[in-house]
């Protein structure tokens, strides 16, 4: 048997400070995967994440080269790492009695290497783990360890740090831990389409009563169907994932991704300052998104995609109705498919809203 992690001394604490962030279950934010990216480069590891553990799992606000979003606790290396004072390492798994037989080494996963740097809490609780994770034995040396604890030191300053997400904020501290999961999409981990409209609803009132512009921006990926066809639908998925990262790392803090369906995906811009404004966010996202191939390690192929946008402001000040504002937004996503595909085209503010479909 393999070794289950033992409660910390301080548990009712512990999960107190971690349930007061409100962070668990929450959608990906740029500014934590950056420094998962940032780890996983640093360290030259293929798995790097960050985990909050709860009574009895392990959850990752974000993790890069894996598609797990959640563990039992009882199977958790983290589950180990945070009763640690400092970086809890091991070398190889497959040698060490208390995990060679954790489903993480002897699955698909293969964990073979782990080290993981406690993340603290404001009063000193370990809430949870930045780690990182290899499929062959290695020994980090005292330079890559110090490494680990800066990037962990960072995720910290992150959580204490007032976040600006505006009105996903307000969603996200309305609702409990259970709540919040309901509205997020589960494949992507973007808001999913009953989230993001009620982002959408709340962000179109605060328009109307003058506290600024908002934008939407309807996201469609053009030759989505021939992946699916050609490579199947779990390589259909990793792509969508990808996708969905890509697009988060072009938005601010206060701007919301969520996926509508399939494919497609609605980005809220707000505050936005100008129609240059939003049509440059559209673009930088476009880009992203084309920039280079997506790499689908489920298939060992290498595809290029493109997306074909549509853009809609609602100036401040003015009062629109969210099943119109999102035909419109649709509409200038049609366009550009209909002018070629792999654009951006705006939508005439003045334009009467469109019927509706037969």
């Amino acid at each position: 048997m393999y070794c289950r992690p033992p409660l910390s001394p301080d548990e009712p604490i512990r999960l107190k400070s971690l349930r007061q962030l409100n962070i668990v279950e929450t959608p990906l934010e740029e500014r934590f995967e950056r420094l998962t990216r940032l780890t996983q480069r640093l360290l030259c590891v293929p798995i790097a994440a960050i985990s909050f553990i709860e009574t009895d799992r392990q959850w990752f606000k974000s993790i890069q080269g894996c598609a797990l979003t959640e563990t039992s606790r009882d199977i958790s290396f983290c589950g180990h790492a945070i009763l640690q004072d400092d970086v809890f390492m091991i070398e190889d798994a497959r040698r060490d009695e208390r995990f060679r037989e954790n489903p993480l080494v002897t699955g698909e996963q293969n964990i073979v290497f782990y080290a993981g740097a406690p993340i603290h809490a404001e009063d000193g609780s370990h809430i949870g783990v930045l780690c990182v994770k290899d499929h062959q034995p290695r020994k980090f040396g005292e330079g890559e360890l110090d490494s680990l604890r800066d990037m962990a030191q960072l995720v910290e300053s992150e959580l204490r740090s007032a976040s600006s997400r505006a009105v996903q904020a307000s969603l996200i501290e309305h609702y409990s831990a259970e709540s919040r999961k309901a509205r997020i999409d589960a494949l992507t981990r973007v808001w999913n389409r009953m989230g993001i409209e009620e982002i959408a609803t709340e962000s179109l009132r605060r328009t109307a009563i003058g506290q600024g512009a908002t934008a939407f921006v309807v996201l469609d990926l053009d030759g989505f169907k021939l992946v699916n066809d050609t490579y199947g639908h779990a390589a259909g998925d990793e792509a969508l994932r990808i996708v969905a990262k890509r697009a988060i790392a072009m938005i601010r803090s206060t701007d919301s991704i969520g996926r509508l369906g399939g494919d497609e995906f609605l980005a809220i811009v707000t505050p936005c300052e100008s129609v240059c404004f939003a049509e440059g966010l559209a673009r930088h996202m476009h880009a992203a998104i084309i920039s280079e191939p997506l790499r689908l390690d489920t298939v060992g192929a290498m595809i290029e995609i493109g997306a074909s946008l549509g853009v809609r402001i609602i100036p401040n000040g003015t009062q629109a109705e969210l099943g119109d504002v999102l035909h419109s937004a649709d509409r200038a996503m049609y366009q550009s498919k209909g002018a070629g595909k792999n654009r951006v085209t705006t939508a005439d503010s003045d334009a009467p809203p469109p019927a509706a479909a037969a």
